[in-house]
């Protein structure tokens, strides 16, 4: 069964969107309010903590409005009652594994169990030496490494003892544990340690659209077989932008000329285009059809193209009201 999901505003003004683009905190409550009306399955913040140059944001707009992407999904916690509420992705380089750990239990225990924990090392290593400082020593990707296995001890077992590079702790216990078992980890990213991560560790992946999903599935079963798990055990998260409208070219140049393809290269544009949702309702089910058809089990429309949020809005009650039922109708 396909599962469906948006991306939220948390973090994601002057990056996805322009600034200003929300007017507080209630809007973002107010699309997640949406998306569990419309019966979506699932809600995923963003995480930016500091605006460096190589993200390219306007100088002449405000200074965006990014918010705590933890606290931002316990508050929406509260006000809905089924919608699962997803890290898209949490940056593990700013955090510290126990209380890591803490938070998340807590969340996912008020919650009852409706925490998805998406986990990456974020696109911009600039944001991360920005706030911790340049140390030749620091490694994202080992960091990652022990970061999970800490949290997977933690979340399985009474008493934690643990010494690695980065991280120590002696005779630990996590009490409450998460009200999931397992909580739902999706590990994401291009590194070719993602597949051996995601074995490890995860119950989730999630792919951007527009890279090699089939290679990445493939990669996935070897290390899955690895450790006598198997495939039908993950959830294969498919996430990409939308461009929603009437015709194919409308669509395509509303997100050709929007803040989420200002990055774009000219000479990726078309497989972009038809990579992600970007078309008319029909032909946005039809390539979420595709995907499912590849083994992909959650379609997450991460970055929406709008300029307001009334556009954002518009744009996810067409995925929902019209996109969504096309696409199940054709597989089930």
């Amino acid at each position: 069964m396909m599962k469906f999901g948006i991306g939220i505003p948390t973090s994601r003004e002057g990056m996805r969107h322009p600034s200003p683009f929300i007017s507080g905190p209630e809007d973002i409550v107010k699309t997640v309010k949406l998306a569990e009306d419309l019966d979506l399955d699932s809600a995923w913040g963003s995480e930016h903590n500091n605006l460096v140059p190589v993200m390219r944001i306007p100088l002449e707009e405000p200074l965006p409005k990014w918010y705590e992407i933890l606290i931002s999904l316990a508050y929406c916690s509260a006000v809905t009652t089924k919608i699962y509420l997803g890290t898209s992705v949490l940056l593990m380089p700013f955090r510290e594994p126990f209380m890591l750990a803490k938070q998340l239990a807590t969340i996912d225990q008020f919650s009852k169990g409706r925490l998805l924990f998406g986990v990456g090392l974020g696109g911009f290593r600039e944001e991360v030496v920005s706030i911790l400082g340049q140390d030749k020593s620091f490694h994202r990707g080992n960091m990652l490494d022990e970061q999970l296995e800490l949290l997977h001890l933690l979340f399985n077992k009474e008493t934690v003892n643990y010494k690695g590079d980065y991280y120590q702790i002696h005779d630990v216990k996590l009490s409450p544990k998460p009200y999931q078992n397992p909580l739902p980890t999706y590990v994401s990213g291009e590194s070719p340690n993602l597949a051996y991560r995601v074995a490890k560790w995860a119950s989730g992946q999630s792919m951007s659209m527009e890279s090699d999903i089939p290679k990445k599935i493939t990669s996935l079963k070897i290390e899955l077989h690895k450790r006598d798990r198997n495939i039908a055990e993950i959830d294969l998260l498919a996430h990409g932008h939308l461009s929603l409208a009437n015709t194919k070219e409308e669509a395509t140049s509303k997100y050709l000329n929007s803040r989420l393809a200002a990055k774009l290269k000219p000479e990726k544009s078309h497989h972009v285009v038809e990579s992600y949702l970007i078309g008319t309702t029909e032909q946005v089910a039809e390539k979420i059809v595709n995907y499912a058809r590849m083994g992909i089990t959650h379609t997450v429309a991460t970055n929406i193209t709008a300029n307001t949020l009334s556009e954002l809005m518009e744009q996810i009650e067409m995925f929902a009201k019209e996109v969504v039922p096309l696409v199940k109708k054709a597989i089930s």
